[in-house]
């Protein structure tokens, strides 16, 4: 159970459009236009907005192209599809005359087996480009040069983002071996001013004792002073 915009019930049903439906929605579009699809939907039982949107762009719209694809249509396709990927709504803006289902369900049949084709040819002119520059393009039509152009442009813009990103880890990578190399060399600074200290109060240590009569042991001096106060 849904409502409209006027608060009073409305049964949403999905099923097949009938002929008198159709009708209704091209008068209707007459009168408010081909984007006023909640008012459209109010004229119509158990319809909403999206509805009618859709049998409009999908089935009614007179532009809409009913005939099979040919080979310029599809290498436009393919042209669009590696700038917008599996955006078909995206991709329907630029191509008249095809609707979004028909670009998606053409792609996933009958774009499979040309793919490899198309993109030898689109190979072909990178290569082309890349040796003789953009100027090549001229022999293209307006809209294809500036496919390709925006698609050349995005694969250069990527590379480029790639190596800088290389470049920002080996810089990172670079930092932190020096930083690593900094603490290893404090590491060692203060171990050496350790080792010296104890050496130093080593021989501190000998410097106040000698041996005993039979060479054996190192007594302190102040040990036998108090040993002889003792006595």
């Amino acid at each position: 159970m849904k409502q409209n915009i006027t608060n009073t019930q409305k049964v949403i049903r999905k099923r097949p459009w009938s002929q008198d439906e159709d009708i209704k929605i091209l008068e209707l579009i007459q009168i408010f236009g081909p984007s006023n699809w909640t008012q459209i939907a109010q004229q119509l039982q158990s319809r909403k907005g999206k509805q009618c949107r859709e049998r409009w762009h999908n089935h009614l719209n007179p532009l809409i192209k009913r005939s099979p694809w040919n080979e310029d249509e599809e290498w436009i396709l393919y042209l669009y599809h590696k700038i917008f990927r599996n955006k078909w709504s995206q991709i329907a803006k630029y191509i008249n005359g095809r609707t979004d289902n028909s670009i998606k369900n053409h792609w996933n049949s009958g774009m499979k087996k040309k793919l490899n084709q198309f993109q030898r040819k689109f190979n072909q002119i990178k290569q082309k480009v890349l040796r003789e520059g953009v100027s090549v393009l001229s022999e293209y039509d307006l809209e294809q040069k500036s496919i390709i152009q925006t698609i050349l442009i995005d694969r250069i813009s990527q590379n480029k983002q790639k190596q800088s990103d290389l470049m920002l880890s080996s810089l990172k990578n670079l930092k932190k071996t020096k930083t690593d190399n900094l603490y290893y060399e404090k590491f060692i600074e203060q171990e050496q001013i350790i080792e010296q200290n104890n050496l130093n109060s080593e021989l501190d240590q000998q410097s106040d004792s000698y041996f005993d009569s039979n060479n054996k042991f190192l007594v302190s001096k102040n040990q036998v002073d108090n040993d002889y106060n003792f006595y």
